[in-house]
């Protein structure tokens, strides 16, 4: 079965799930699930799909801290998304800001790389799959 597994943050560390939106919509956040015991900061990420891994960058969300047991909520800039496959998450300021995924047994992918907080990078580069569904959604309005 499925376990809770906090996956440690860093410097620009990221991690992403793959996710299918199945309607057009406008990006209004992307919320993430934290185990951390202090605060520390994320982004919310959004990327399109290519062929199964993160391609390029969609959206970069507000810098938001992350408390325990918590959603972290990273406002959007109101990005428009048509119908399909992206990946969503957040990347870490540091070590303190824990993202909680899901241990799925090979149903979920995560995607991880040290890249740069402050500008990530377009498209996506560098990192790895795990075998992790990271606990977030993005919240978008229909059009």
């Amino acid at each position: 079965g499925a376990t809770d597994t906090p996956l440690p943050g860093n410097t620009g560390r990221a991690f992403m799930s793959r996710f299918q939106l199945t309607e057009a919509g406008t990006l209004n956040h992307v919320a993430v699930y934290s185990s951390v015991n202090s605060a520390g900061l994320i982004r919310g990420l959004v990327y399109a799909d290519s062929a199964g891994s993160p391609g390029a960058r969609v959206a970069v969300g507000a810098p938001v801290a992350v408390f325990q047991n918590a959603f972290a909520v990273s406002a959007c800039s109101g990005q428009a998304l048509s119908p399909g496959w992206y990946w969503i998450g957040a990347i870490t300021e540091d070590y303190q800001s824990n993202v909680m995924c899901q241990s799925t047994g090979g149903t979920g992918w995560a995607q991880w790389g040290d890249s740069n907080y402050a500008s990530p990078p377009n498209p996506w580069s560098g990192g790895g799959a795990a075998d992790y569904l990271v606990a977030a959604y993005a919240e978008y309005t229909t059009v």
